[in-house]
């Protein structure tokens, strides 16, 4: 695999996500299906936020494992608009960074970390992808809740 197969698979997942993310409208952004929930805005920023760590923990200094920073660093009040952006640059970023990379350098392994050893660096997109779905079905979901049919993920 090189860097322009690599950011396919990402620039893929994105879509895939942005499919349903259509079905949303402004006034969307604050629903939260019940107390406790994360906010249709706080989900997006959310998986804007992970793929931004997925890639820190691959390429960069490695996994953050302080869940609960991670967690606070959510905003609990973040507008539709303002996660939709975020979501976009996170992996508009990461798709062109991918780009300029070799087959060696998605080869090579990871920082040493307990999530995934070693392993080469490649094998966070499968967990990216997981996490992205986990989410968009849950936002599938909200879209049902709010009376909204939700896009077929894999349409053009």
């Amino acid at each position: 695999m090189n860097g322009k197969e690599a950011a396919e698979i990402i620039q893929r997942e994105y879509k895939y996500l942005c499919n349903i993310l259509k079905g949303f409208a402004p006034q969307h952004g604050d629903f939260c299906p019940c107390p406790g929930m994360m906010t249709t805005a706080q989900q997006i920023n959310h998986i804007a936020q992970t793929v931004a760590w997925f890639r820190e923990g691959a390429f960069g200094k490695g996994f953050n494992l302080d869940f609960e920073k991670i967690e606070n660093a959510n905003p609990r009040t973040v507008t539709l608009k303002d996660a939709l952006a975020e979501l976009e640059r996170q992996y508009t970023s990461y798709i062109s960074f991918l780009e300029g990379l070799s087959d060696t350098d998605l080869q090579a392994p990871m920082p040493e970390n307990p999530i995934f050893g070693t392993a080469p660096k490649f094998t966070v997109f499968a967990a990216q992808s997981d996490h992205t779905a986990h989410h968009r079905g849950a936002l599938c979901v909200y879209l049902r809740l709010l009376g909204i049919v939700p896009a077929m993920v894999y349409q053009d």
